[in-house]
């Protein structure tokens, strides 16, 4: 497959906490590894400043329950129930797009957390988690291995979902094509993720719902 060479796009914008949403507690767990399915569909922002509307219906395609929503639909609506007036700018935050899932009621309910031991624990045990953090020259282009390193120069904010880990690692889904990394995945190291966090990243375990749709 032809590499893409559009420009990509970041515009994963940090929120405004909300104390109620710090909640996410760390999960009790014997595992050392986990790969959760996410193989059931895989999108390209392209130049569009979409990843939070990515990385949600990256999540929604993840199981352990497995659904499809737009993910430009997603951003859209999102930036109605975000942080700022109006929508005459680019980006939204990972918190709006929980927040209309839980408004459409595909989410049961959500939590963020800044640790990254409550990060390992829910992967582990409950499934996949959308993080939104900084993102560097040195985590545009993996290397053979598929990491990615917070180096180089600041390029924006990027929401991205992290489906697995193993030890030292977390596994990430990108949203930029199948050509991007490992068949669009990366690997981060969990120290790396620590500080991301800590650069007012976020990390939001979410419990999804299946909608039934009427026949």
């Amino acid at each position: 497959m032809a590499k893409s060479k559009t420009k990509r796009r970041y515009d994963g914008r940090d929120f405004a906490a909300d104390s109620r949403d710090w909640a996410m507690t760390g999960q009790l767990t014997t595992r050392r590894r986990r790969k959760w399915r996410d193989n059931q569909w895989s999108g390209d922002q392209g130049s569009e400043p979409s990843c939070v509307g990515f990385a949600w219906a990256h999540w929604l395609a993840s199981s352990p329950v497995s659904q499809f929503l737009d993910p430009a639909g997603i951003y859209a609506l999102a930036q109605h129930v975000d942080e700022w007036e109006g929508n005459d700018y680019d980006g939204t935050s990972i918190r709006a797009g929980a927040k209309l899932l839980n408004r459409l009621g595909h989410i049961e309910w959500y939590s963020f957390t800044t640790d990254e031991g409550a990060v390992r624990g829910n992967v582990l045990e409950v499934g996949p988690l959308v993080i939104g953090v900084n993102w560097y020259a040195g985590m545009e282009k993996p290397d053979r291995d598929g990491l990615i390193v917070p180096s180089g120069q600041l390029r924006g904010g990027h929401a991205i979902l992290i489906v697995g880990y193993a030890p030292g690692f977390y596994m990430l889904k990108n949203s930029w094509g199948l050509d991007w990394g490992l068949s669009g995945h990366c690997y981060l190291a969990d120290q790396h993720l620590q500080e991301l966090l800590d650069q007012q990243g976020e990390a939001c375990l979410a419990v999804e719902k299946k909608v039934r749709v009427p026949r």
